[in-house]
């Protein structure tokens, strides 16, 4: 009796301990990224971190704010390394559809509805993009905060010729 009670309690020790390291895996794995791709190829990746501005290279982090009824800012902050960082801020002022595509439009601010903004913005191998250089159209795939986040984002010179491409999935608790 004593034997059996013996490999009872070690079977349940093993359980526990086993799942306790299951129950830490996902959350690893649900930090995710955001990376841009620039059209000469070179792609810079991040890693979500629950903080609202990373202090450490390779880190990105999202400030979310809801607004209106249905509108919401979401503000992105990439900090690639001590050189090169990126930021892109979205404004929508109504409920987000996954799959349209979002870019900065000019509306009449009298009529009561504030404009979509899309501005990427940063500082990449020496070359700064400022918000009023660049054009952005950014679609998100999935957009529930908190929750699974998942969009992707083309960003264009002034004079249209693609600047690079980015996106992000990642997991905000």
């Amino acid at each position: 009796m004593k034997a059996f009670k013996f490999l009872t309690w070690i079977l349940l020790l093993a359980t526990l301990i086993s799942s306790c390291e299951k129950s830490e895996e996902p959350a690893k794995s649900s930090n995710g990224t955001f990376s841009f791709t620039k059209t000469n190829g070179k792609t810079y990746t991040t890693t979500y971190v629950d903080t609202p501005i990373p202090s450490k290279n390779g880190n990105f982090s999202l400030q979310f704010k809801k607004f209106g009824t249905t509108g919401s800012k979401w503000l992105f902050f990439v900090l690639i390394d001590n050189k090169n960082d990126l930021g892109l801020d979205i404004e929508i002022p109504t409920t987000i559809s996954n799959g349209k595509t979002y870019t900065s439009i000019s509306q009449n601010f009298s009529s009561g509805i504030s404009p979509t903004i899309v501005s990427f913005y940063g500082k990449l191998d020496n070359e700064s993009f400022t918000l009023i250089d660049t054009k952005t159209n950014l679609v998100f795939e999935k957009s529930t905060y908190p929750g699974q986040i998942v969009g992707t984002f083309t960003t264009y010179y002034p004079n249209n010729t693609i600047l690079g491409s980015g996106k992000f999935n990642f997991v905000v608790k």
